[in-house]
């Protein structure tokens, strides 16, 4: 009988130390072990899959060619970083800052960029297939021969961005801000453009046969010069 107070007490103590660990854990949102371990490897050689890298700070950090797939990178710091040829397909990287990062090439296929800053980006090449790119800042970025195959942009900025032959077939771009946006060559085909804003985007050679362009906006303005609209061709814009 005098050794269940003993009992309760080492029950008592191995709870505490397990909920503060938990605490600690989720007060800092990423693992140090992970963080480590990506910092300790050779260039063009990291390996980091699944790490949980939330909230660092990565800012400049080059991460050329390295294995992140399905990581959480959630809220991280990447502004201005080398993610060329990085493999970051499934990964989490809603929020992050990737303003001016270099992610040419890059394996993004189903990663979650939403609401991401990617201003200024390099993504020309990189594979953004079924990628969320919710709301995510695109603005003058890079995204020339993408992919962008039903990619979900929607309400992102695409403010100045080169889209020169990226393929949108069937993504998802409603009440997205295309301005001034090079689209020429672009793949739109069954692209979901409802209430999108194409002011002064060019579309020239743009395909965008059997697009949804339900109360599209300012499509008036957008260059149009041998583009494949849903109707037929159009080239009002042909100089």
């Amino acid at each position: 009988m005098k050794t269940k107070p003993l009992t309760f007490l080492l029950v008592f103590i191995f709870l505490f130390f397990f909920s503060v660990t938990c605490f600690i854990g989720i007060s800092f949102g990423f693992n140090e072990g992970d963080l480590q371990k990506l910092k300790s490897q050779k260039e063009f050689t990291k390996n980091c899959k699944k790490c949980d890298l939330s909230k660092t700070d990565l800012t400049g950090v080059d991460l050329t060619a390295a294995n992140l797939s399905g990581a959480n990178l959630r809220g991280a710091n990447l502004r201005g970083a080398k993610l060329k040829w990085t493999d970051l397909t499934d990964a989490d990287l809603s929020g992050v800052n990737l303003s001016g990062a270099n992610l040419r090439g890059a394996k993004l296929n189903r990663a979650n960029l939403k609401e991401a800053d990617l201003s200024y980006a390099d993504l020309k090449g990189a594979n953004l297939k079924e990628a969320n790119l919710k709301e995510a800042n695109l603005k003058e970025a890079d995204l020339t021969w993408a992919n962008l195959n039903r990619a979900d942009l929607t309400k992102a900025d695409l403010t100045g961005a080169n889209l020169k032959g990226a393929d949108l077939t069937e993504a998802y771009l409603t009440k997205a801000y295309l301005i001034e946006a090079d689209l020429t060559e672009a793949n739109l085909t069954e692209a979901h453009l409802i209430e999108a804003n194409l002011n002064g985007a060019d579309l020239t050679f743009a395909n965008l046969k059997g697009a949804n362009m339900k109360n599209i906006r300012n499509l008036d303005s957008a260059i149009k010069c041998k583009t494949i609209m849903p109707w037929g061709e159009e080239n009002s814009g042909c100089k």
